[in-house]
């Protein structure tokens, strides 16, 4: 296998971990059965702050992975392809989460931070393709 796939592992992982927090937040909005009105308003906000999200965090660690994972001699060990900082990120956004259910927050907004949440994801796997497509050209020549 070569450095590519492992970004494309990697955007695969983002994607699927972004489409569940996508529908998990949307069934929690939408279980409360508002307004389409305030729904549209719920959900724009949410893909905003998710775009921002990806924008001015997820775009730093998505470069970081992809040149960690450029940098590692084959064969790659999958637990080598993050570092120290991503799993914190991780760790945080598990924790917001399990903070939201400890609180009892209104599942309208635990639907609206992991729509946000999920949409960001979702917008970094495409970076994560984005880089793997390079990686994969760039090998053959």
């Amino acid at each position: 296998m070569k450095h590519w796939f492992y970004v494309n592992l990697t955007g695969m992982i983002w994607l699927s971990g972004g489409m569940n927090l996508v529908i998990k937040g949307t069934r929690l909005i939408t279980e409360n059965h508002f307004n389409i009105p305030f729904l549209v308003t719920l959900f724009s906000l949410a893909v905003l702050i998710g775009t921002f999200k990806n924008v001015f965090i997820f775009k730093k660690v998505v470069k970081r992975v992809v040149d960690r994972i450029a940098s590692l001699k084959m064969p790659i060990s999958i637990f080598k392809i993050y570092d120290r900082r991503f799993y914190i990120l991780i760790a945080l956004m598990i924790m917001v989460s399990v903070l939201l259910n400890a609180l009892r927050v209104p599942s309208v907004i635990r639907g609206f931070v992991d729509f946000a949440i999920g949409f960001g994801l979702i917008q970094g796997a495409f970076r994560y393709f984005k880089f793997a497509l390079a990686l994969k050209k760039a090998s053959y020549f």
